[in-house]
């Protein structure tokens, strides 16, 4: 019992579902994708096996889907290509009991683990990744450690690891959940939540740290949840809270930037 796997597929006509291994337990979840072409997909997630909450590699080529060995994780929650190799990103249960990032590189059909930062006595949650123009790497997340809720945080890949870059306070409990890259920068997206109320976040990587994108928390979505990048344009999607409702609306707005 439990989540199965789902893998949709359009052919430019319709959709079809694509069967995967099978990753056995239970609560088998795929939340990330990307690839070089058709024969060349990584998919990540997670699977609940005896207890304990396992990473989930899937590649699909030419001989179809295949389970790949996963580095050393609880969770994997996103995957980008970087020189054609998948860059993926997640988090393990560190020997302090705390939640502690992972960023790994695929690599002769093994692992690298790239350098993060260490968060000692903090849970550190990275749940998106994206890779640029000329190899420009970012993660987001949050920690849960603030007195005011959950903090972002992000890190930049570069030739000597990664890099924490703080966030600007936010005024409330903030969290990033997905960041996109192109040749045009990198901007993250998520949620506020102060007050009993939530608001949507958008923030552009600049040379000086993250600034905001006007208007992003103006109106509903309350939470973004992904973004994709277009020229000048950013397209997010998330929810919006219908007034006296249990849960959210999708919705979807694009930000001009031009």
């Amino acid at each position: 019992m439990g989540d199965d796997p789902l893998v949709d597929h359009w052919d430019g006509h319709r959709w079809s579902l694509v069967t995967v291994p099978s990753f056995g337990g239970s609560e088998n979840i795929l939340t990330g994708i990307d690839g070089t072409s058709s024969s060349n997909l990584w998919l990540v997630g997670q699977r609940k096996y005896a207890g304990q909450m396992l990473g989930v590699v899937v590649h699909g080529g030419t001989q179809g889907f295949q389970i790949v060995t996963p580095p050393d994780v609880a969770v994997l929650h996103d995957v980008a290509m970087y020189n054609g190799q998948p860059l993926v990103e997640g988090w393990r249960i560190a020997s302090d009991g705390f939640a502690a990032p992972v960023i790994a590189l695929g690599s002769g059909g093994g692992w690298q683990q790239e350098q993060v930062p260490a968060e000692p006595g903090r849970n550190v949650f990275l749940t998106g990744i994206s890779v640029g123009t000329g190899g420009a790497a970012w993660a987001v997340g949050w920690s849960d450690n603030s007195p005011n809720g959950d903090t972002p945080v992000t890190y930049q890949g570069g030739a000597g690891g990664w890099t924490a870059v703080t966030v600007p306070d936010q005024g409330g409990s903030t969290r990033l959940v997905s960041v996109a890259s192109d040749q045009r920068g990198t901007v993250a997206v998520g949620v506020v939540s102060a007050e009993g109320s939530s608001r949507a976040i958008a923030l552009r990587a600049t040379e000086s740290g993250w600034t905001a994108v006007p208007g992003a928390g103006s109106q509903p979505p309350d939470t973004l949840a992904s973004v994709a990048l277009d020229g000048a344009d950013i397209w997010g999607v998330g929810r919006a809270v219908v007034v006296g409702a249990t849960y959210g609306v999708p919705s979807a707005r694009v930000y001009s930037c031009g």
